[in-house]
């Protein structure tokens, strides 16, 4: 399986009751696809807030699956109109999330392309917030 150098923009939105918080960073990664899988593979910036943590998210067919390995670890997995639960630790502690997607769509290829997804965090029954998660992957030149 071939790692492709890509650079990954990355973009996310949460909206809670009135309030909307967006961030943006631009990160290096690597692209790799394995039959119809593709996985983009990045160390979160220290401006994410997320500590040393390497996240992987992979799309296979009508899912994703974000995996984040380090300060924080968690896997979310993103099918339309379903509903996960996600363990979410960090140093401070662990949080039990659920997570119903919205919204998933992706034309990436080995060469780049863009993915978004929607989706609504909950716990407790309470609403955590609603996020949309955008990102454009173009190759590197090496």
């Amino acid at each position: 399986m071939e790692k492709i150098p890509v650079t990954i923009t990355v973009r996310g939105e949460q909206r809670r009751d009135s309030e909307v918080t967006q961030m943006e960073h631009t990160v290096e990664g690597t692209l790799e696809q394995n039959g119809e899988e593709l996985t983009l593979r990045y160390r979160e910036p220290e401006e994410a807030g997320l500590g040393e943590t390497d996240t992987a998210l992979t799309f296979r067919g009508e899912e994703a699956v974000l995996d984040r390995q380090g300060a924080v670890k968690a896997r979310m997995r993103f099918i339309v109109g379903q509903r996960h639960r996600v363990d979410y630790r960090t140093s401070q502690g662990e949080l039990l999330l659920e997570v119903r997607t919205t919204f998933l769509s992706h034309n990436l290829t080995q060469s780049g392309g863009k993915a978004m997804i929607r989706y609504h965090l909950t716990s407790g029954g309470q609403t955590v917030g609603n996020h949309t998660l955008k990102l454009n992957v173009k190759e590197r030149e090496q």
